[in-house]
C-alpha cells in the first residue's frame, strides 16, 4: 500500500500526464478522471491526494491557474501546464470555462432558473422512500413533497431549516419507534466526515433526540460520494451513508428542448461521467431503504442515542467555521470526545 508521500508523487504524475494530453482543465474534471470509478484512467487516486498534489504543483510552478469569466458572468478557474500557452489551449481552456459554467448553473441557478441538481436528487429520494414505505411499513411524514419541519413533535425551525425527508418506523423485533431523517446532498465534491454540510444533518438529529428522548433517531446522509472513512464514521457515531456514485439529474419543467445534448457534452468533454438523466424511484436508494437500512437500524439507533446525538454544540460549532481551520480543530474536538465515550481507536 503507498504511503501519503508516494500517493502524493502518484498524483502528481498522473495531473502532469492528464492536462499534456488535455491541454487545460477545471479541477473537477481532474478529480472525475483520476479518482472515479467511471473515470476513464483507471488510476483511483483519492481527491485528498489529488489536492495535496496540486497545491504542491502551484508553489513550484508546475501548473498555472487562470481565472476567467464566461459569458454569464461567472468565474472559472482554468489549469494549464507551464509554457503550454498557444492558440489551441486559449481555445480549449474557453470551451471548458463555458462548459462548467453550465454545469454550475444547473447547480447553483441563474438569475432566470434555479438550480435543479439537488432538487433531483431530492425527487430521486422522496420517489424511492415511497416506493419502500410500503414493503417495509415506514410512515412518511410527508408523502406529497418529503420536505418535513416537524419530526415527532419536535419543530426544527428555528433554530434549523427543514430536512429532505423523515419517516417513523416501528421495528419488527422491539417494537421501538425510530425516527429516520434524511439529507439529499448531490455535490460534485467527495464527503468526507470533515465536510461541513453532514454536520447539517447531525445537528438537526441530536436536536430532534435531545428535544425528544422518548424515540430513537437515525439520521440518513443520502450523497453522490462518499469517501471511506465517512462510513467508518457513520458506524462509530451512529447514522447512515447511501452513496449512490451518480449524479442525478432531471431537466422536467427546465423548459430548455436541448439540454440533453448539453449534458452530453459536459459528460464527455469534462469527463462527468456520472452525470445521468433520471426521474422516479431509484433501484440503489429505494434498495438501501428496503433492505440494508432496516438490517443495520437498530445498532445506529443505539450508537446515535448513546454517542452521535450528544454533540449538536460541536456540529453547530463544525457548520459556523469560517476557516478550515477552525473546522479542523472542532473535529478534533469531536473526536476526542467519542474517545472518551467508546474507547475506539477511531479511523477518521
Amino acid at each position: 500500500m503507498p504511503t501519503e508521500q508516494e500517493w502524493t508523487e502518484i498524483a502528481r504524475a498522473s495531473i502532469r500526464e492528464l492536462i499534456g494530453d488535455r491541454r487545460a482543465v477545471v479541477w473537477p474534471e481532474v478529480v472525475a478522471l483520476l479518482a472515479e470509478p467511471l473515470g476513464t484512467t483507471g488510476r483511483s487516486i483519492n481527491p485528498l491526494p489529488l489536492q495535496r498534489a496540486r497545491l504542491q504543483m502551484l508553489r513550484e510552478h508546475e501548473l498555472t491557474e487562470r481565472a476567467g469569466t464566461t459569458r454569464g458572468g461567472r468565474q472559472v478557474v482554468t489549469i494549464t501546464l507551464p509554457g503550454t500557452a498557444g492558440r489551441t489551449t486559449t481555445a480549449v481552456a474557453a470551451r471548458k470555462r463555458l462548459l462548467y459554467s453550465r454545469y454550475l448553473g444547473w447547480s447553483a441557478g441563474t438569475e432566470a432558473k434555479p438550480g435543479i441538481i439537488g432538487p433531483s436528487l431530492e425527487r430521486a429520494v422522496h420517489a424511492s422512500l415511497l416506493s419502500a414505505a410500503p414493503v417495509v411499513g415506514y410512515k412518511m411524514l410527508n408523502p406529497s413533497t418529503g420536505q418535513v419541519e416537524v419530526v415527532a413533535g419536535v419543530t426544527l425551525f428555528p433554530p434549523y431549516g427543514p430536512l429532505d425527508n423523515a419517516f417513523l418506523w416501528q421495528t419488527w423485533d422491539s417494537g421501538e419507534r425510530v425516527a429516520i431523517l434524511v439529507e439529499a446532498k448531490n455535490l460534485r465534491d467527495w464527503v468526507y466526515p470533515g465536510h461541513p454540510e453532514l454536520y447539517q444533518l447531525l445537528a438537526k438529529a441530536a436536536y430532534v433526540a435531545s428535544a425528544n428522548p422518548d424515540i430513537r433517531v437515525v439520521p440518513v446522509l443520502v450523497c453522490r460520494m462518499a469517501q471511506k472513512n465517512l462510513f467508518y464514521m457513520a458506524k462509530e457515531v451512529g447514522f447512515h451513508v447511501i452513496d449512490t456514485k451518480r449524479q442525478l439529474i432531471s431537466f422536467r419543467g427546465h423548459g430548455d428542448p436541448d439540454a440533453e445534448e448539453k449534458l452530453a457534452e459536459v459528460r464527455s468533454e469534462l469527463g462527468f461521467f456520472d452525470m445521468l438523466t433520471h426521474d422516479g424511484p431509484h433501484k440503489l436508494i429505494a434498495n438501501q431503504f428496503t433492505k440494508t437500512l432496516p438490517r443495520v437500524m437498530k445498532e445506529r439507533a443505539e450508537t446515535w442515542t448513546h454517542v452521535g446525538s450528544l454533540f449538536e454544540e460541536i456540529y453547530r460549532e463544525i457548520i459556523a467555521a469560517s476557516t478550515t481551520r477552525d473546522r479542523d480543530h472542532s473535529k478534533s474536538e469531536l473526536r476526542d470526545a467519542i474517545k472518551q465515550i467508546n474507547d475506539l481507536g477511531l479511523s477518521w
